[in-house]
């Protein structure tokens, strides 16, 4: 029975360490602070029949790594297209260190233009 416990909060206190930490719009510039392998998710809204598309770029892209991306459309009614969604992309810091990521939303084949398009940046500090 103890070992049964015991490995029950065992498994418990891995699974909190691993928590992912959500960040959106509202976390841009503004440092985020982080640690080497935490999973961090940020989710950037868009619309995805639009052609346009979260594109990042780093001032330090070695520090960390984009382990997923997905889109996700908002609830909508059946049969309903055309609907904006959420751009989904989980990454995890390699090393400790400082990193800003630039988002920028265009459609890959125009030129960003800065004065229509979308920019944010990410700064993180990775302990």
């Amino acid at each position: 029975m103890k070992k049964t416990i015991f490995a029950a909060l065992m498994l418990l206190g891995a699974c909190s360490a691993s928590v992912a930490q959500d960040i959106s719009e509202a976390d841009k510039d503004t440092p985020i602070t982080g640690s080497v392998g935490e999973e961090i998710i940020i989710s950037l809204a868009g619309n995805a029949s639009t052609g346009y598309k979260w594109h990042f770029s780093s001032d330090n892209a070695y520090i960390y790594k984009v382990i997923e991306e997905n889109y996700t459309p908002d609830a909508h009614p059946a049969g309903m297209v055309g609907i904006g969604g959420h751009y989904i992309y989980k990454i995890k810091p390699l090393h400790k260190g400082n990193f800003t990521i630039t988002a920028r939303y265009f459609r890959p084949w125009e030129n960003y233009n800065p004065q229509t398009d979308k920019n944010y940046k990410f700064i993180f500090e990775i302990k």
